[in-house]
């Protein structure tokens, strides 16, 4: 058998299996797939490609690109479709594992811009443009300077709940954030993760760390829970006239809450008790009483606006 017939076959074979092959039609694919990457890379500093690799016939080639420090596949369609989408495979702002698919980033080279523009950039400034600022913008800008270089080794995408927390106000609240607005805070809720996003603060926490905070706010606020719902789980208090001794003791506000806690008979039934009756929400939540939640990579995070 002579060498071209040899490689003709061989081709023939690895095109039945679906093997990847350069030939025509293959390099057409990555020279597409190279294009919308280069458009990508042309406007964002932090995205670099390192390599474009053949896959199998079917699903094409890939790409492996850098954002910021971290790798990620982008995969897309043959060339000569009607859209030229991309797909970020386990990108942090997932708008595909919702659809039963896995978690990734589907848009078009300009909507990729986009959301890595939100997410990482600073809007620009017009030229010989003033901008004038209130005292409490200024104050708000200042605050986040020094947040910012607080956290000068935070990595937002290494960030589960920061993650959950982009993920829900662009697609639940429809706010246009990104990455750059997330600052971490120092201290915690009651054991959840806090944050500042613009002029906001969230708590961010799994189920059983939203339980855990939860507990520890009726435990530290149960001197101001109304006097039917304390009276309903203590003994001590299970007489005529109690209400009136109650509201007496219930006057001297936190300085009461030991006495409160005392007089309760099981603190868990109490705890069970309060989140059935108002939710989680009424008592992490301080803005709204609300409780959202987020699903990322299998995992279902709590957000509560705090302030």
């Amino acid at each position: 058998m002579n060498k071209n017939l040899k490689q003709l076959l061989k081709e023939y074979l690895l095109k039945e299996t679906g093997e990847w092959v350069d030939d025509e039609e293959g390099i057409a694919w990555k020279k597409h797939l190279r294009d919308l990457i280069s458009s990508i890379e042309d406007k964002i500093d932090f995205f670099q490609l390192i390599d474009i690799k053949g896959f199998d016939k079917y699903q094409g080639p890939y790409a492996i690109v850098k954002i910021l420090d971290k790798k990620y596949e982008i995969w897309t369609s043959p060339p000569g479709t009607s859209e030229d989408l991309l797909w970020i495979k386990n990108f942090p702002i997932d708008n595909t594992s919702d659809h039963n698919n896995m978690p990734g980033f589907l848009g078009t080279p300009k909507e990729i811009i986009h959301k890595l523009y939100l997410g990482f950039q600073l809007p620009p400034i017009k030229k010989n443009k003033m901008i004038k600022l209130k005292e409490s913008e200024l104050k708000n800008i200042l605050e986040n300077i020094l947040l910012k270089e607080e956290n000068n080794n935070y990595n937002p995408f290494e960030d589960p709940k920061a993650n959950a927390l982009v993920n829900f106000l662009i697609d639940d609240q429809e706010i246009e954030v990104g990455f750059a607005h997330i600052i971490p805070l120092k201290y915690d809720h009651y054991g959840l993760s806090m944050y500042k996003v613009k002029d906001r603060e969230y708590a961010v926490g799994t189920d059983e760390e939203a339980n855990k905070a939860a507990a520890g706010e009726i435990k530290e606020f149960a001197w101001s829970f109304n006097e039917d719902f304390i009276i309903r789980h203590s003994s001590a208090l299970d007489f005529d006239g109690s209400e009136r001794i109650l509201t007496r003791i219930q006057e001297h506000s936190e300085d009461a809450n030991p006495i409160i806690l005392k007089l309760i008979d099981n603190i868990d039934e109490f705890i069970e008790d309060a989140i059935q009756s108002d939710g989680r929400g009424h008592f992490i939540n301080s803005y709204d009483g609300e409780e959202h939640e987020k699903e990322l990579n299998g995992t279902y995070y709590y957000i509560y606006r705090t302030g």
